[in-house]
């Protein structure tokens, strides 16, 4: 889809969780291309409004819509397009960190020859191509993170959501994914 187009829309989107309210008539738009980092205290919304945006939570009230060539989705189809880098890395220690990234790649119906290209391509730029076939185990949390973060590229997402996206990744890394993406 085109750079700068609406792909998806929140609108006036309230969750609650019994008596404690996660977000309260919360609206954004995010366009085709964007990258999004999401930064905020502990307890400010930001994992409740992250799996808003991938289908995993309903709002209680308002609208999260899927655009796609100006037409409104069904959410799920947007995980098809979204890459998602959670807090946790959530990688399995027993798989080295290439397969992790197949294995997420398969799920989105990827073939290992593409993903392997640009797993390839951006495992140069942050420096840790050699590593792609050490089991994930004995990674430090900046290494975990940019192995999630080669996991969430793979597939070629059209939108990139970063939960503390700075949080083990050293500055000039993070500056080189916002470049490599774009």
């Amino acid at each position: 889809s085109i750079m700068g187009q609406i792909l998806l829309s929140v609108r006036n989107v309230t969750k609650t969780f019994g008596t404690l309210n996660a977000l309260e008539n919360f609206s954004v738009d995010i366009d085709s291309g964007a990258i999004i980092g999401l930064v905020g205290s502990n307890g400010a919304g930001k994992t409740t409004l992250l799996r808003l945006l991938c289908g995993l939570y309903r709002p209680n009230q308002g609208k999260v819509l899927f655009l796609k060539d100006g037409k409104e989705n069904n959410i799920d189809q947007f995980r098809e397009v979204v890459g998602v880098l959670p807090e946790s890395t959530g990688l399995y220690h027993r798989l080295t960190a290439w397969e992790n990234i197949r294995y997420y790649s398969r799920l989105h119906g990827v073939s290992d020859s593409v993903s392997w290209e640009r797993t390839l391509r951006f495992s140069k730029a942050l420096s840790i191509s050699n590593d792609l076939m050490r089991h994930t185990r004995g990674f430090s949390r900046g290494m975990r993170q940019k192995t999630a973060l080669l996991r969430a590229l793979a597939h070629g997402p059209e939108i990139l959501l970063l939960d503390e996206p700075t949080a083990g990744l050293d500055v000039t890394s993070a500056r080189l994914v916002r470049r490599l993406v774009l």
